[in-house]
């Protein structure tokens, strides 16, 4: 019988850079009964030399070395791999404080939510600085109506709104019911599909939802590594992507009568 609590699903190209700070965090969690889910998506550097040396020193840790689908299609294997009760995503260039999973997990697991929903602090490598992101306001348990406003501040707050969380639509800082995901047969989209797969995904699960756990608490460190992500990089097709999404976005908070 499994006893893994939690599942950390980290989706791996090219980052030998930031790796072993990434997997040094993990490995260290208060919370030892995880399972680490490293899935290699074709990296070109040492990224796989990395995560098979920390495999051989780690048991809880599983690699998976795969060809290039891109982020969605990584953590879509992740997920496959999944045996834990709760699941957690993690981008390879960023690390979390070693409490993190052991309180999220007491925090989650004790009000039987589908969802938990935490700040985040955003680091700076280069100058080494950080900046606490409160975007969540107030503690709380979200039920029923307040589920669906949830799903709608995913997308964006109302700036009339004073008292509004900016939730955003991250996955890297929430922890999921594994059970609720297989359940709803939910998975990534790829972002060469659509150009945010965690918005696709939050709008698929979040509605579904009766109970979701929002903290004001901060775990995960959002690293400044001047990476090159699909929203900072210039494209003559930006504009088409994006309205792309919105019109989804869109039909799926219809399809959930949301909107």
């Amino acid at each position: 019988m499994c006893t893994c609590k939690v599942s950390v699903i980290v989706a791996i190209y090219n980052v030998e850079k930031y790796l072993e700070r990434c997997l040094e965090s993990l490995i260290n969690q208060r919370l030892r009964e995880l399972e680490i889910i490293l899935i290699d998506d074709g990296s070109t550097d040492d990224s796989p030399e990395i995560c098979d040396k920390y495999a051989e020193k780690d048991n809880r840790i599983i690699v998976v070395h795969k060809k290039n689908q891109g982020l969605g299609m990584a953590r879509n294997s992740g997920l496959e791999l999944a045996k834990g009760e709760y699941v957690v995503f993690v981008d390879s260039d960023d690390f979390i404080e070693k409490n993190a999973y052991w309180e999220m997990y007491e925090a989650i697991s004790s009000e039987n939510a589908e969802m938990l929903i935490t700040n985040y602090y955003e680091y700076d490598t280069k100058n080494d600085t950080i900046k606490e992101l409160r975007t969540i306001h107030n503690s709380r348990i979200a039920m029923d109506e307040q589920v669906k406003k949830i799903a709608c501040q995913m997308v964006g707050a109302n700036p009339l709104d004073r008292e509004a969380d900016d939730i955003g639509m991250s996955v890297w800082k929430n922890m999921y019911s594994r059970k609720f995901i297989e359940e709803n047969h939910i998975r990534f989209c790829s972002e060469r599909e659509y150009v945010s797969e965690d918005a696709i995904f939050q709008l698929m699960i979040i509605p579904k939802m009766k109970k979701i756990l929002l903290s004001t608490n901060c775990y995960y460190y959002y690293c400044n590594n001047e990476r090159q992500s699909l929203s900072s990089t210039f494209r003559e097709s930006k504009f088409e992507e994006y309205k792309k999404l919105y019109k989804k976005e869109y039909e799926l908070l219809q399809k959930e009568e949301i909107i």
